[in-house]
């Protein structure tokens, strides 16, 4: 049987403030983008249980920051000019096209970064990660989503989910 288990609204505005943490302490260039937000390792197939995958990421990621800044800086970090972003695994192809064009920053599978996820939701008819994407790879992340055919990414503010965040 799979996993029921959804992110809450309090703990993916942690998640987001801490993402966002993450974000402005990473270098990156273009050359690079597909390997800087991608450092955490995921602990199991994804497909198996998504929400406890997110949740291991989202974990390890506080434990991460934890040891690089005291977690009551990590609230001073504005995530306002970030983007969150919708993936539904489920309704993936994978044929890499969004890949190509957002420069590695989704995967063949148009898989946002895992270092940016902030929570795993079910809704009545959707089971999708959310991501917070940095302003500064928003226009990366467009260009895969221009040239998504399976619609399997969006960005919240679009799809009218039932979850509403105020960033």
């Amino acid at each position: 049987m799979s996993n029921l288990k959804s992110h809450t609204q309090p703990e993916i505005i942690q998640a987001i403030q801490e993402a966002a943490t993450w974000a402005a302490l990473k270098t990156w260039r273009m050359d690079n983008i597909d390997l800087v937000f991608r450092t955490l390792p995921l602990p199991d197939p994804f497909h198996l249980d998504p929400w406890y995958t997110v949740d291991w990421v989202i974990k390890a990621r506080r434990r991460a920051l934890s040891q690089m800044v005291a977690m009551d800086s990590v609230k001073e970090i504005s995530a306002k000019d970030g983007q969150l972003w919708v993936y539904e695994p489920e309704v993936s192809i994978s044929d890499g096209v969004s890949s190509v064009e957002s420069a590695g920053f989704l995967d063949e599978h148009n898989c946002p970064p895992w270092d940016l996820w902030v929570g795993y939701v079910r809704e009545e008819r959707k089971k999708y990660v959310l991501s917070w994407i940095p302003p500064s790879v928003v226009p990366l992340a467009k260009a895969g989503y221009d040239t998504n055919v399976e619609d399997c990414i969006y960005w919240l503010a679009d799809l009218g989910c039932k979850l509403q965040i105020e960033l």
